[in-house]
């Protein structure tokens, strides 16, 4: 889908399996006094935490931003992460949390409205 391959480019540095294992996807919506969300993953296992928010015309489709966390840099190894999301009008935004190379485990997703 468009959404899938907006992912695989999101990834950065991602390939092949990378994302071939399993993963948790979920829809954040908030009011209209929250303009953005910080989201926290604290994982088990290296991973990735992607994100994308909906356009203002299409907030199931349209894809007008979108992010990752892992990365060469991350000293903890995809385990520790922080993404802060500007919302758009809408008010939506999707997260994704992936284990890195087909890896699965026990992780913790906190959303703090900002």
């Amino acid at each position: 889908t468009a959404e899938g391959e907006q992912f695989w480019t999101c990834s950065g540095t991602a390939s092949g399996d990378d994302f071939d294992g399993p993963e948790r996807a979920y829809l954040v919506e908030v009011d209209a006094s929250t303009t953005a969300i910080r989201a926290h993953l604290e994982s088990c296992e290296s991973s990735w935490l992607m994100f994308y928010r909906g356009g203002p015309a299409c907030p199931t489709s349209a894809l007008d931003a979108c992010g990752y966390g892992l990365n060469a840099d991350d000293p903890t190894n995809g385990k520790d992460q922080t993404a802060e999301i500007l919302l758009g009008e809408n008010r939506v935004a999707f997260l994704v949390i992936e284990g890195n190379d087909n890896d699965g485990g026990n992780f913790r997703l906190t959303i703090e409205c900002l």
